[in-house]
């Protein structure tokens, strides 16, 4: 009985010491710095990298990602219905004023239409802050926490690292406000830096690699 006790023990201090670790922020990054609209204006433009279908788009009212979603039509709606017409590669009927590009395969006709989403802009509860002259930090938000990403600029090339850290790495221990849950084999570290140590952490050890975006010109 004894050693069955000390089996399931053993087994449970393994689990729990094998449990995943996630970390959020409780508030926007860096602390204590003002909230922006946009990047300075010398950084606007339309950025695109051959490492990623999103595009960014720059503006001074904000930060928006454009994706191409594909839609599909059956060619039997296309048939039996007056909103669509297909006139050679193109479709029409998708935007009342243009035609879009089309490819026919088996019995549907597939079309890309550009989404725009807003990344920070207007009432987004996403958070810009600056990091130095040509650093920012977005802290997306999701239930009132936050997920930081670093987005670098230099000359006509943007870079963006998305939150990331080695799991055997203790880089955030020297915050003090720390709290923590443990679901489902995860255990989530809910952080509350102070602008000091913020200033300390190893920020080259909390994003990944950088997928790089060129403006067009």
């Amino acid at each position: 009985m004894v050693r069955t006790f000390v089996t399931i023990l053993s087994l449970f201090l393994s689990y729990s010491a094998l449990a995943q670790v996630s970390y959020q922020f409780m508030q926007a990054l860096p602390p204590e710095t003002e909230d922006l609209r946009s990047v300075d204006q010398k950084y606007f433009g339309i950025y695109k990298s051959d490492a990623s279908e999103t595009t960014y788009e720059i503006t001074a009212a904000g930060i928006f990602a454009r994706n191409l979603v594909i839609h599909s039509v059956s060619r039997e709606m296309v048939r039996e219905t007056s909103k669509y017409r297909i006139q050679g590669d193109f479709i029409f009927g998708v935007h009342e004023t243009d035609s879009l590009p089309c490819v026919l395969e088996g019995e549907y006709y597939y079309f890309g239409v550009e989404r725009r989403d807003t990344i920070v802009a207007g009432n987004s509860q996403n958070k810009l802050r600056k990091v130095s002259a040509n650093e920012y930090l977005v802290s997306f938000e999701e239930q009132g926490l936050f997920t930081p990403c670093l987005i670098t600029f230099s000359g006509n090339s943007m870079s963006i690292r998305y939150f990331d850290y080695p799991v055997d790495e203790l880089i955030f221990k020297s915050i003090k406000s720390q709290q923590s849950t443990v679901d489902l084999g995860m255990n989530t570290i809910f952080l509350l830096p102070t602008l000091k140590e913020w200033k300390k952490l190893d920020r080259s050890k909390m994003f990944g690699k950088a997928i790089d975006f060129k403006r067009s010109l």
